[in-house]
C-alpha cells in the first residue's frame, strides 16, 4: 500500500482486538491486488440505546489505479459481535467489487493484446 492504511473510530474506544482484525482483513486485500494505494477503515457505532444495544457501520474506502471502491455495511442490533460481522460484510463486499474490478482490467488488457495492427498497402 502507498499510504499507510487509516483507521478511524467514532463513537467508540479502539480495540486492539477489532483493530487486529482491520489490518489482517486489509492485508489479504494487498495481497490479492498488489496495487492497492490506500486504504480507510472507519468503524462507527451508530446506536446506543439500550433497549436496541449497539448498533454499528463499517466504511471502506479503497483506491487503486482507475478506481474508488467503496463498502457500507451496518449491523443489526445484538451483542459486542455485531462489529465483527458488520466488518465481515464489508471487507466482503469490497473484496467482490475489487475481484471486479481487476476482472475488467484484466480483460481490457487481454482485449488489446491480442489485436495486431495490419498496415495497408
Amino acid at each position: 500500500m502507498q499510504v499507510p492504511l487509516q483507521i478511524t473510530f467514532r463513537g467508540l474506544s479502539a480495540s486492539p482486538m477489532l483493530e487486529a482484525r482491520i489490518r489482517a482483513s486489509a492485508e489479504k486485500l494487498e495481497h490479492f491486488y498488489g496495487r492497492v494505494m490506500r486504504c480507510h477503515v472507519s468503524v462507527e457505532a451508530t446506536s446506543r440505546e439500550h433497549h436496541v444495544g449497539h448498533q454499528f457501520q463499517v466504511h471502506i474506502a479503497l483506491t487503486v489505479p482507475g478506481a474508488e471502491i467503496v463498502a457500507i455495511r451496518q449491523s443489526s442490533a445484538g451483542g459486542s459481535e455485531s462489529v465483527f460481522v458488520a466488518l465481515r460484510d464489508a471487507f466482503a463486499a469490497v473484496t467482490r467489487q475489487l475481484e471486479d474490478h481487476v476482472r475488467k482490467v484484466r480483460s481490457r488488457a487481454r482485449g488489446n493484446e491480442g489485436r495486431v495492427q495490419r498496415s495497408r498497402p
